[in-house]
This record gives C-alpha cells, sequence and structure tokens, in this order.
C-alpha cells in the first residue's frame, strides 16, 4: 500500500473510534 492509502486507513480507524 502507498503511504496515502495507510494513512487513510488509519483516518477511518480515528474517526470510527471517535464514532464508538
Amino acid at each position: 500500500m502507498t503511504c496515502v492509502s495507510v494513512l487513510t486507513v488509519l483516518a477511518v480507524l480515528a474517526w470510527i473510534a471517535v464514532l464508538a
């Protein structure tokens, strides 16, 4: 995966953590 892909995944996980 590219650096952007990794950052996108981390952003999604962080957003899910915030919603949870």
